[in-house]
Protein backbone atom coordinates (compact mmCIF):
# COMPACT_ATOMS: atom_id res chain seq x y z
CA UNK A 1 0.00 0.00 0.00
CA UNK A 2 2.85 2.37 0.85
CA UNK A 3 5.26 2.99 -1.99
CA UNK A 4 8.67 4.63 -1.98
CA UNK A 5 9.27 7.27 -4.64
CA UNK A 6 11.19 6.37 -7.79
CA UNK A 7 12.70 8.59 -10.47
CA UNK A 8 9.42 8.54 -12.38
CA UNK A 9 7.40 9.61 -9.37
CA UNK A 10 9.88 12.41 -8.70
CA UNK A 11 9.30 13.79 -12.18
CA UNK A 12 5.56 13.49 -11.79
CA UNK A 13 5.89 15.27 -8.47
CA UNK A 14 7.19 18.40 -10.15
CA UNK A 15 3.64 19.32 -11.04
CA UNK A 16 2.84 22.67 -9.55
CA UNK A 17 0.80 22.71 -6.36
CA UNK A 18 -1.93 24.72 -8.05
CA UNK A 19 -2.27 22.04 -10.76
CA UNK A 20 -2.74 19.44 -8.03
CA UNK A 21 -5.58 21.51 -6.60
CA UNK A 22 -7.21 21.70 -10.03
CA UNK A 23 -7.01 17.92 -10.23
CA UNK A 24 -8.83 17.74 -6.92
CA UNK A 25 -11.61 19.85 -8.38
CA UNK A 26 -12.33 17.12 -10.92
CA UNK A 27 -12.71 14.60 -8.14
CA UNK A 28 -14.64 16.68 -5.63
CA UNK A 29 -17.70 16.83 -7.88
CA UNK A 30 -18.29 13.13 -7.40
CA UNK A 31 -16.68 12.70 -3.98
CA UNK A 32 -19.70 13.39 -1.84
CA UNK A 33 -21.87 11.40 -4.18
CA UNK A 34 -19.74 8.29 -4.13
CA UNK A 35 -17.38 8.32 -1.13
CA UNK A 36 -18.47 6.13 1.80
CA UNK A 37 -19.24 7.93 5.02
CA UNK A 38 -16.90 7.47 7.98
CA UNK A 39 -19.23 8.80 10.64
CA UNK A 40 -19.68 6.54 13.60
CA UNK A 41 -23.42 6.08 13.34
CA UNK A 42 -25.47 2.95 13.90
CA UNK A 43 -24.89 0.10 11.50
CA UNK A 44 -28.53 -0.11 10.46
CA UNK A 45 -28.76 3.56 9.58
CA UNK A 46 -25.45 3.41 7.70
CA UNK A 47 -26.62 0.39 5.74
CA UNK A 48 -29.82 2.21 4.86
CA UNK A 49 -27.83 5.20 3.68
CA UNK A 50 -25.56 3.02 1.55
CA UNK A 51 -28.63 1.50 -0.11
CA UNK A 52 -30.00 5.00 -0.74
CA UNK A 53 -26.65 6.16 -2.09
CA UNK A 54 -26.38 3.19 -4.46
CA UNK A 55 -29.80 4.01 -5.91
CA UNK A 56 -28.88 7.68 -6.24
CA UNK A 57 -25.64 6.88 -8.06
CA UNK A 58 -27.51 4.58 -10.44
CA UNK A 59 -30.00 7.32 -11.30
CA UNK A 60 -27.28 9.95 -11.65
CA UNK A 61 -25.12 7.81 -13.92
CA UNK A 62 -28.16 6.99 -16.06
CA UNK A 63 -28.89 10.69 -16.52
CA UNK A 64 -32.22 10.42 -14.68
CA UNK A 65 -31.70 13.70 -12.89
CA UNK A 66 -35.33 14.50 -12.18
CA UNK A 67 -35.77 11.14 -10.47
CA UNK A 68 -32.52 11.66 -8.58
CA UNK A 69 -33.72 15.05 -7.35
CA UNK A 70 -37.00 13.54 -6.23
CA UNK A 71 -35.17 10.80 -4.36
CA UNK A 72 -32.99 13.31 -2.51
CA UNK A 73 -35.96 15.55 -1.69
CA UNK A 74 -37.98 12.63 -0.35
CA UNK A 75 -35.13 11.38 1.85
CA UNK A 76 -33.48 14.66 2.78
CA UNK A 77 -34.45 14.54 6.47
CA UNK A 78 -34.04 10.78 6.73
CA UNK A 79 -30.27 10.94 7.32
CA UNK A 80 -29.52 13.88 9.65
CA UNK A 81 -25.81 13.09 9.63
CA UNK A 82 -25.63 13.42 5.85
CA UNK A 83 -26.92 16.96 5.38
CA UNK A 84 -23.78 18.13 3.60
CA UNK A 85 -23.84 15.17 1.22
CA UNK A 86 -27.54 15.49 0.48
CA UNK A 87 -27.42 19.24 -0.16
CA UNK A 88 -24.30 19.04 -2.30
CA UNK A 89 -25.71 16.17 -4.35
CA UNK A 90 -28.95 18.08 -4.90
CA UNK A 91 -26.93 21.03 -6.20
CA UNK A 92 -25.11 18.66 -8.55
CA UNK A 93 -28.35 17.23 -9.87
CA UNK A 94 -29.97 20.66 -10.18
CA UNK A 95 -27.06 21.82 -12.30
CA UNK A 96 -27.94 19.18 -14.89
CA UNK A 97 -31.59 20.20 -14.65
CA UNK A 98 -30.58 23.88 -14.96
CA UNK A 99 -32.66 24.45 -11.82
CA UNK A 100 -30.02 26.61 -10.18
CA UNK A 101 -32.27 28.43 -7.72
CA UNK A 102 -33.39 25.11 -6.30
CA UNK A 103 -29.77 24.02 -5.98
CA UNK A 104 -28.83 27.22 -4.17
CA UNK A 105 -31.78 26.70 -1.85
CA UNK A 106 -30.50 23.30 -0.78
CA UNK A 107 -27.01 24.64 -0.19
CA UNK A 108 -28.56 27.26 2.08
CA UNK A 109 -30.49 24.54 3.92
CA UNK A 110 -27.22 22.88 4.84
CA UNK A 111 -25.88 26.15 6.22
CA UNK A 112 -29.07 26.69 8.19
CA UNK A 113 -28.54 23.29 9.81
CA UNK A 114 -24.98 24.20 10.76
CA UNK A 115 -23.23 22.27 7.99
CA UNK A 116 -20.72 23.67 5.50
CA UNK A 117 -18.86 22.41 2.46
CA UNK A 118 -15.27 21.58 1.57
CA UNK A 119 -12.99 24.47 0.62
CA UNK A 120 -12.60 22.78 -2.78
CA UNK A 121 -16.28 22.00 -3.28
CA UNK A 122 -17.27 24.84 -5.62
CA UNK A 123 -14.08 25.31 -7.63
CA UNK A 124 -13.88 24.42 -11.30
CA UNK A 125 -15.90 25.09 -14.44
CA UNK A 126 -18.72 22.78 -13.37
CA UNK A 127 -20.04 25.51 -11.08
CA UNK A 128 -19.75 28.35 -13.61
CA UNK A 129 -23.54 28.56 -14.26
CA UNK A 130 -24.18 28.87 -10.52
CA UNK A 131 -21.92 31.90 -10.33
CA UNK A 132 -24.47 33.83 -12.38
CA UNK A 133 -27.35 32.93 -10.04
CA UNK A 134 -28.60 35.27 -7.33
CA UNK A 135 -27.71 33.97 -3.91
CA UNK A 136 -24.78 31.76 -4.89
CA UNK A 137 -22.19 34.40 -3.99
CA UNK A 138 -23.84 34.66 -0.57
CA UNK A 139 -23.60 30.87 -0.21
CA UNK A 140 -19.88 31.01 -0.93
CA UNK A 141 -19.39 33.89 1.52
CA UNK A 142 -21.35 32.10 4.25
CA UNK A 143 -19.42 28.89 3.62
CA UNK A 144 -16.15 30.77 4.05
CA UNK A 145 -17.40 32.33 7.28
CA UNK A 146 -18.31 28.91 8.67
CA UNK A 147 -14.97 27.47 7.59
CA UNK A 148 -13.08 30.31 9.26
CA UNK A 149 -15.10 29.83 12.45
CA UNK A 150 -14.21 26.14 12.41
CA UNK A 151 -10.56 27.02 11.82
CA UNK A 152 -10.48 29.14 14.96
CA UNK A 153 -11.59 26.13 17.01
CA UNK A 154 -9.39 23.54 15.31
CA UNK A 155 -6.36 22.02 17.01
CA UNK A 156 -3.83 19.45 15.80
CA UNK A 157 -4.32 15.93 17.06
CA UNK A 158 -1.91 13.09 17.72
CA UNK A 159 -2.45 9.36 18.05
CA UNK A 160 0.52 7.15 18.93
CA UNK A 161 0.62 3.41 18.33
CA UNK A 162 3.32 1.32 20.00
CA UNK A 163 4.75 -1.80 18.37
CA UNK A 164 2.94 -5.06 19.01
CA UNK A 165 4.68 -6.88 21.86
CA UNK A 166 6.92 -3.90 22.57
CA UNK A 167 9.55 -4.46 25.23
CA UNK A 168 10.25 -2.20 28.17
CA UNK A 169 13.61 -0.48 28.07
CA UNK A 170 13.95 -0.83 24.32
CA UNK A 171 13.94 2.19 22.00
CA UNK A 172 12.10 1.98 18.69
CA UNK A 173 12.30 3.81 15.36
CA UNK A 174 9.58 6.40 14.78
CA UNK A 175 7.28 6.69 11.78
CA UNK A 176 5.44 10.02 11.51
CA UNK A 177 2.33 9.41 9.36
CA UNK A 178 0.57 12.39 7.75
CA UNK A 179 -2.92 12.10 6.28
CA UNK A 180 -3.98 13.28 2.84
CA UNK A 181 -5.91 16.45 2.10
CA UNK A 182 -9.52 16.30 3.28
CA UNK A 183 -8.77 13.37 5.58
CA UNK A 184 -8.36 12.85 9.30
CA UNK A 185 -6.69 10.26 11.50
CA UNK A 186 -9.84 8.12 11.69
CA UNK A 187 -10.07 7.43 7.96
CA UNK A 188 -6.32 7.64 7.20
CA UNK A 189 -4.97 5.31 9.88
CA UNK A 190 -6.51 2.01 8.63
CA UNK A 191 -5.06 2.60 5.15
CA UNK A 192 -1.58 3.73 6.20
CA UNK A 193 -0.08 0.83 8.05
CA UNK A 194 1.85 -2.35 7.39
CA UNK A 195 3.05 -5.43 9.23
CA UNK A 196 6.50 -3.89 9.58
CA UNK A 197 5.09 -0.66 11.02
CA UNK A 198 2.92 -2.58 13.47
CA UNK A 199 5.75 -4.79 14.69
CA UNK A 200 8.84 -2.58 14.56
CA UNK A 201 7.87 1.11 14.75
CA UNK A 202 6.31 3.58 17.08
CA UNK A 203 3.83 5.24 14.74
CA UNK A 204 2.70 8.82 15.31
CA UNK A 205 -0.44 9.68 13.34
CA UNK A 206 -0.60 13.47 13.22
CA UNK A 207 -3.77 15.33 12.27
CA UNK A 208 -3.40 18.86 10.96
CA UNK A 209 -5.39 21.76 12.36
CA UNK A 210 -5.76 23.23 8.86
CA UNK A 211 -9.47 22.81 8.15
CA UNK A 212 -10.63 21.83 4.66
CA UNK A 213 -14.10 20.42 5.44
CA UNK A 214 -16.25 19.61 8.44
CA UNK A 215 -14.22 16.49 9.21
CA UNK A 216 -11.22 16.89 6.89
CA UNK A 217 -7.89 18.66 7.16
CA UNK A 218 -4.99 19.57 4.89
CA UNK A 219 -1.30 20.57 5.08
CA UNK A 220 -1.26 23.57 2.71
CA UNK A 221 0.15 26.14 5.11
CA UNK A 222 3.87 25.40 5.41
CA UNK A 223 4.44 27.41 8.58
CA UNK A 224 1.60 25.68 10.41
CA UNK A 225 2.73 22.32 9.06
CA UNK A 226 6.28 22.82 10.30
CA UNK A 227 5.11 23.88 13.75
CA UNK A 228 2.55 21.12 14.21
CA UNK A 229 4.80 18.30 13.02
CA UNK A 230 7.71 19.59 15.10
CA UNK A 231 5.54 19.80 18.22
CA UNK A 232 4.15 16.32 17.63
CA UNK A 233 7.68 14.95 17.18
CA UNK A 234 8.89 16.57 20.40
CA UNK A 235 5.90 15.30 22.35
CA UNK A 236 6.33 11.74 21.11
CA UNK A 237 10.04 11.76 21.89
CA UNK A 238 9.35 13.06 25.40
CA UNK A 239 6.64 10.52 26.18
CA UNK A 240 7.71 7.35 24.34
CA UNK A 241 10.92 5.30 23.88
CA UNK A 242 11.90 6.72 20.49
CA UNK A 243 15.24 6.09 18.83
CA UNK A 244 15.79 9.59 17.45
CA UNK A 245 18.44 8.30 15.07
CA UNK A 246 15.74 6.42 13.14
CA UNK A 247 12.88 8.72 12.19
CA UNK A 248 10.84 8.31 9.01
CA UNK A 249 8.10 10.64 7.82
CA UNK A 250 5.51 9.73 5.23
CA UNK A 251 2.10 10.46 3.87
CA UNK A 252 -0.35 10.48 1.01
CA UNK A 253 -1.04 13.43 -1.31
CA UNK A 254 -1.13 16.52 0.92
CA UNK A 255 0.55 14.41 3.59
CA UNK A 256 3.27 13.61 1.08
CA UNK A 257 3.64 17.33 0.43
CA UNK A 258 4.00 17.90 4.17
CA UNK A 259 6.55 15.08 4.38
CA UNK A 260 8.70 16.83 1.77
CA UNK A 261 8.40 20.11 3.67
CA UNK A 262 9.46 18.35 6.87
CA UNK A 263 12.39 16.69 5.09
CA UNK A 264 13.79 19.52 2.96
CA UNK A 265 13.40 22.19 5.62
CA UNK A 266 14.79 19.87 8.32
CA UNK A 267 11.77 20.36 10.57
CA UNK A 268 12.69 17.16 12.41
CA UNK A 269 15.82 15.01 12.00
CA UNK A 270 14.37 12.45 9.60
CA UNK A 271 16.45 9.62 8.20
CA UNK A 272 14.02 8.79 5.41
CA UNK A 273 10.62 9.49 3.87
CA UNK A 274 7.85 7.44 2.26
CA UNK A 275 5.42 9.38 0.07
CA UNK A 276 2.58 8.60 -2.30
CA UNK A 277 1.22 11.00 -4.97
CA UNK A 278 2.57 14.20 -3.44
CA UNK A 279 2.41 17.66 -5.01
CA UNK A 280 5.86 19.23 -4.88
CA UNK A 281 6.48 22.29 -2.67
CA UNK A 282 7.30 25.07 -5.11
CA UNK A 283 9.70 26.91 -2.82
CA UNK A 284 12.21 24.07 -2.63
CA UNK A 285 13.82 25.36 -5.82
CA UNK A 286 13.15 27.97 -8.50
CA UNK A 287 13.69 25.41 -11.26
CA UNK A 288 11.35 22.38 -11.08
CA UNK A 289 13.70 20.48 -13.38
CA UNK A 290 16.24 20.44 -10.55
CA UNK A 291 13.91 18.51 -8.23
CA UNK A 292 14.80 14.93 -9.23
CA UNK A 293 18.49 15.66 -8.66
CA UNK A 294 17.73 17.42 -5.36
CA UNK A 295 15.71 14.46 -4.13
CA UNK A 296 18.46 12.07 -5.13
CA UNK A 297 20.94 14.17 -3.16
CA UNK A 298 18.58 14.24 -0.18
CA UNK A 299 18.27 10.46 -0.27
CA UNK A 300 22.05 10.10 -0.50
CA UNK A 301 22.42 12.43 2.49
CA UNK A 302 19.87 10.46 4.49
CA UNK A 303 21.60 7.17 3.72
CA UNK A 304 25.03 8.56 4.64
CA UNK A 305 23.72 9.93 7.93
Amino acid sequence: MISVGTENTYKEGTLKYRNWRLSINLVVLVFLLAYPCHAGRGETEEEEYQDFRATLIELYNAGKYEEAAGLIEKNYDRFPGKVTNMSFNMALVCKHLEDYERGVGYLRRAHEKGHWFSIYAFEGDFWAPYREVDGFAEVLARNLEMKEAAQKMAKPELEVVLPINHEGGKRYPLFIALHGGGENIENFKPRWTSETMEEEFIVAYVQSSQVSSMDGFTWQNQDMTKQEVREAFERVCNEYPVNEDEVIVGGFSSGGYASLVVTFFVVVPVTGFVILCPPMPENITENPNDLPEMIDRAIAHIRSG
